[in-house]
């Protein structure tokens, strides 16, 4: 899902209803297919297990080292996704701005990881965070990023 700011799908859902849990969304900030260098999807940290509520598990070094990889489809292409950081943060941290260079983006959210391994990129590499509510602090947030790895076409 995606809309005209990050507020409108924390209590809709797809076909705009209102729904205590909300949606999985995109950033507004971001095009639809995943093309930014930087793509930033939100959800709720559910209670009964839902949505994000596994991205804090990342936080485990030995959970972050058994689960090193994600999938995201679109209708043009799947993706691997190679996880290497799991950062806490406020919401309102820079990591969050999406027209950061990413020879400074991914030096700053390594910097506020909690657990993560190294990585090679280029400016060229796009990259997804699933953000959710995270309970470590005020307004804190738990970021798990990997690199989009293009597999296929579909």
């Amino acid at each position: 899902m995606q809309s005209r700011d990050n507020d409108y799908y924390l209590s809709h859902a797809y076909d705009g209803t209102y729904l205590k849990a909300g949606s999985v969304f995109l950033d507004y900030r971001c095009e639809g297919r995943f093309q930014n260098p930087i793509n930033i999807v939100y959800a709720h940290n559910m209670k009964n297990g839902s949505m994000f509520a596994q991205v804090t598990n990342f936080k485990n070094d030995s959970y972050f080292e058994s689960h090193k990889y994600g999938w995201l489809a679109t209708p043009e292409t799947v993706y691997r996704i190679d996880f290497f950081s799991c950062a806490v943060a406020d919401w309102h941290d820079s990591l969050y701005e999406g027209d950061t260079p990413v020879a400074e983006w991914v030096p700053h959210i390594c910097d506020k990881s909690v657990v993560g391994r190294e990585i090679t990129y280029s400016d060229d590499d796009r990259f997804v965070s699933l953000s959710t509510c995270s309970y470590e602090f005020q307004n804190a947030r738990t970021i798990l990023t990997g690199k989009l790895v293009e597999t296929k076409e579909v």
